[in-house]
């Protein structure tokens, strides 16, 4: 009989601190705040849409034609890779469920890249003349915060380990952003492209998260974002070219790392 209760009591204090464990991923009725940081990794959308704009005139027996194009350019054809920093406040509401909401700052460096194409060609009498130029492209750097709103649920236990998935939305601000343009002897400045825009995001996500005691948890989460196309500012475009910044919807893949902390 000693033995059985030997055994019995041995089990009860190893399997139950166990348990405990995976009852702490989430926990009901607990608050916890989360540091986070990491990139995302641009794989659809359109920052700048393809155009071209043509236009001749004829004085005597001089015909000239002008013309500007453009190829259609990504988030990452503008800007370096994004750092983004923010937090996340959950609740639990099960010990599977937390809702959380999410601050975050994405933050990007602009960089100067071939934008587009300015050709010139005429006829000056019997005499056919023609010049080309490459324009070079750099916009403000890219500043956005968001804010949104999601549930996290986690499918099982692996030990400490505690994979999830999670679905969120919201709204982000994105700063104005102006575009300068560089030829080979000269540089225009202050080019309207973007206003400041609100715009619609949603995401879905899956990851892992890692406990290190009752109260503090490490994380690795990513999946697929969208947002939506950025508000053009056609202030220095005119009719002919304005739907060059119809554009600015962006989908990503994010990478994020959290540190959490219960309470």
């Amino acid at each position: 009989m000693s033995k059985v209760f030997s055994f019995t009591l041995l089990f009860i204090l190893i399997i139950t601190p166990a348990f405990a464990q995976d009852r702490d991923r989430p926990i009901a009725g607990k608050f916890s705040l989360s540091p986070e940081g990491g990139t995302s990794f641009t794989v659809g959308g359109e920052f700048v849409n393809q155009m071209m704009f043509q236009d001749s005139t004829t004085i005597g027996s001089t015909t000239i034609t002008a013309s500007i194009s453009n190829e259609s350019f990504d988030f990452d054809d503008a800007f370096e890779t994004p750092e983004i920093f923010g937090i996340s406040l959950g609740f639990g509401i099960s010990d599977a469920t937390e809702l959380f909401t999410r601050i975050n700052h994405v933050r990007a460096n602009a960089e100067r890249f071939a934008i587009a194409r300015f050709d010139v060609s005429g006829t000056f009498g019997s005499t056919t003349v023609s010049a080309g130029e490459t324009l070079d492209g750099q916009f403000d750097d890219y500043k956005e915060w968001s804010f949104t709103m999601g549930a996290r649920h986690y499918i099982n236990r692996l030990g400490r380990f505690s994979p999830f998935v999670s679905i969120e939305g919201g709204v982000g601000h994105v700063e104005q952003i102006d575009l300068e343009l560089f030829d080979s002897v000269s540089n225009l400045p202050n080019i309207s492209f973007y206003d400041d825009s609100w715009t619609p995001k949603v995401g879905i996500g899956a990851g892992i998260s890692y406990n290190v005691n009752d109260n503090i948890s490490l994380s690795v989460e990513s999946g697929v974002g969208y947002e939506a196309a950025l508000n053009a500012d056609d202030d220095s475009w005119g009719y002919a070219y304005k739907d060059v910044n119809n554009a600015g919807e962006r989908w990503s893949v994010p990478i994020t790392f959290g540190f959490k902390v219960r309470w």
